[in-house]
C-alpha cells in the first residue's frame, strides 16, 4: 500500500490522543535527555532554571511569588516540557524557540500554537508576519530582560474585554475597556441646572415684592 493511500485513509487524530503522544515524548527525553540545540534562548545554555508555574527564568516553582500568591498559571503544560543533557526541563519553546522567543529571550504561552507544525526533533523556524504589531511594540526591548517586566506582561494576557466586543491588545489577547460607562460618573444636565437656578432667582424676586 502506498504511502498516498495511507494518508487518504488515515484518521485524523484526536486531541486526547495528541496530548498523550506529545506525554510521550516527554518521557522519551527523561528517559535518554536531549542535548542542548543551538538554537536554544541563553537562558537554556547557561542551565538556568525554569519555573513550571510561571513559565519565567531563575527560579522553581515553589519559590515562584505567583505560586505563591496563588496567582494563575502561565507556565505550559506538561506535554510541551523537554528533560535536557543539563539535568533541567524546559519548555520546547525556550529550547527550539520561534523569532519572537528569541528576540525577548523568554518563552511565551500563546507561541505554544505554533507547535503543530514541529516535528520529533525540531521545532519549525516560525514567521512574525502574524505578529507585526507586537514585534513594533517591542523591538526596542533587550533580550535580557527583567523576570518583572515579564510578569507584568504576562498578566496582561489574561485580561478580559470589559464589554465583551472581541477587542485585541498588543498581545493577541483581549483587553479591558477601561472607559466603561460604568466607570465614568454621571454629571447632571446643564438646562437642568440653568432651569433651578432661574426658579430660585424667581422665588427670590417674588420676596422682594411682598
Amino acid at each position: 500500500m502506498s504511502a498516498k493511500s495511507l494518508t487518504a485513509n488515515h484518521t485524523p487524530i484526536t486531541r486526547n490522543e495528541r496530548i498523550r503522544l506529545r506525554m510521550l515524548e516527554r518521557e522519551k527525553s527523561e528517559a535518554s535527555p536531549l542535548q542542548i540545540p543551538d538554537e536554544a534562548l541563553p537562558q537554556v545554555k547557561q542551565g538556568l532554571d525554569q519555573c513550571f508555574y510561571c513559565g519565567l527564568f531563575g527560579h522553581r516553582f515553589r519559590a515562584c511569588s505567583q505560586y505563591l500568591d496563588y496567582l494563575p498559571r502561565y507556565g505550559a503544560h506538561p506535554m510541551h516540557w523537554r528533560l535536557l543533557e543539563n539535568g533541567s526541563f524546559y519548555e520546547i519553546t525556550a529550547i527550539w524557540p520561534s523569532t519572537l522567543d528569541a528576540e525577548l529571550g523568554q518563552p511565551w504561552s500563546w507561541s505554544l500554537n505554533r507547535l503543530e507544525g514541529r516535528n520529533d526533533e525540531h521545532l519549525a523556524a516560525s514567521s512574525v508576519t502574524s505578529d507585526e504589531v507586537f514585534y513594533d511594540a517591542f523591538e526596542s526591548i533587550p533580550t535580557a530582560a527583567t523576570n518583572n517586566t515579564l510578569k507584568a506582561l504576562s498578566r496582561s494576557e489574561s485580561f478580559d474585554d470589559a464589554d465583551g466586543e472581541g477587542r485585541s491588545n498588543v498581545f493577541g489577547q483581549p483587553s479591558v475597556q477601561m472607559t466603561s460607562s460604568s466607570m465614568v460618573p454621571k454629571l447632571a444636565s446643564p438646562t437642568i441646572e440653568q432651569g433651578k437656578i432661574k426658579e430660585a432667582a424667581a422665588q427670590a424676586d417674588l420676596g422682594a415684592e411682598d
